[in-house]
């Protein structure tokens, strides 16, 4: 296993959605599709992640809240199709 490991995104090399929105993708292996914002467990099992906004420009009551789902890879392409396209 690689000593290194990608483990944050952040806007100036996360890849948006038409919708504005970014999709990450955390998985123990790389899932092997074209998306740019998968993260690795790094062979972890479990651990805590966290989602901050360092002077945002809009009130709180505006900022994103972000959703997740617990999905098998091989769906991923079926569930976020227009993130290939990008």
């Amino acid at each position: 296993m690689p000593r290194y490991h990608n483990v944050h995104v952040n806007k100036g090399f996360a890849k948006y959605r038409a919708d504005g929105s970014i999709l990450i993708i955390l998985a123990h292996e790389d899932p092997r599709v074209p998306y740019a914002n998968w993260l690795t467990t790094a062979g972890h099992t479990q651990g805590t992640m966290s989602f901050r906004w360092v002077k945002p420009q809009v009130p709180d009551a505006v900022l994103p809240h972000p959703d997740t789902q617990v999905v098998d890879v091989s769906r991923l392409s079926t569930m976020f199709p227009d993130v290939d396209e990008q």
